[in-house]
């Protein structure tokens, strides 16, 4: 992956307290995916993309936590260089030097 791209953090998310600043970032992420997922930005879109009940990433934003799983098929449907596993599981995947 060159550069070791990823995507600039809002000023706002600076502020929250470290237990809430990861799952907020994925959230974030995850808005991010809608977009880039469909021309309608939804969630459900990218759900049925992924293979998954239209709820699915839904459910996801809510709890601020993706799957390694579905961090994967993220990368796989959106690119590595633009939605790499490792924006959505820090703590499984390492971004390589």
């Amino acid at each position: 992956m060159a550069n070791n791209f990823q995507w600039p953090i809002p000023k706002w998310m600076a502020t929250l307290p470290d237990i809430e600043r990861e799952p907020a970032l994925q959230r974030f992420y995850l808005c991010l995916a809608s977009v880039y997922a469909s021309e309608k930005a939804s969630a459900a879109d990218l759900s049925m993309r992924l293979g998954l009940k239209p709820n699915a990433v839904n459910v996801m934003k809510t709890r601020g936590r993706v799957t390694g799983e579905t961090a994967v098929d993220l990368e796989n449907l959106l690119g590595r260089d633009i939605f790499p596993r490792e924006l959505f599981r820090p703590d499984l995947f390492i971004l390589p030097e």
